[in-house]
């Protein structure tokens, strides 16, 4: 769980970072050209909470692999 939130951060960091800066400036309707610090925030935890949830559900699986990342 803590593995997928991590990683979860880590792109969740990238996407509202560049949504901000690259997209809202170029993006032809204006109230998109306005997202600010909440869009990248609520990206952020978004991306946090999906990827726990990920965390979870894989630890939770009994499918046998061959590997695991959890032991």
């Amino acid at each position: 769980m803590g593995l997928g939130a991590l990683i979860g951060f880590v792109h969740g960091f990238a996407v509202g970072f560049l949504i901000v800066a690259l997209v809202a400036d170029k993006h032809p309707v204006k109230r998109y050209r306005e997202a600010g610090f909440e869009v990248a925030a609520a990206h952020v935890l978004g991306h946090v909470a999906y990827g726990a949830g990920l965390g979870v559900t894989a630890r939770l699986m009994p499918v046998e692999l061959g590997f695991r990342f959890w032991e």
